[in-house]
């Protein structure tokens, strides 16, 4: 079983990884957001700091995937 710091640790840079492909001019606070976010669910909602991790992920997931298809729409192909 994983320790609390070592779901920390790997959501940190799963987060990381994703947040990436918008590249925010913040990408360590956003992580950090994030993960805060997580702890505050977590507490409030009684589920596992790893339970949160994973929802906040696949939400954050979805509107990366969003963002990232809105941007190929905009973009503008010369030939």
């Amino acid at each position: 079983m994983k320790t609390k710091k070592e779901i920390d640790k790997g959501y940190r840079e799963k987060f990381k990884k994703l947040l990436s492909q918008v590249q925010p001019k913040k990408l360590d606070l956003g992580v950090e957001l994030l993960i805060k976010q997580a702890k505050k669910e977590a507490l409030s909602s009684g589920i596992s700091f790893e339970e949160a991790c994973r929802r906040i992920y696949e939400k954050v997931e979805n509107r990366v995937e969003n963002q990232l298809e809105h941007a190929k729409s905009c973009n503008i192909k010369s030939d």
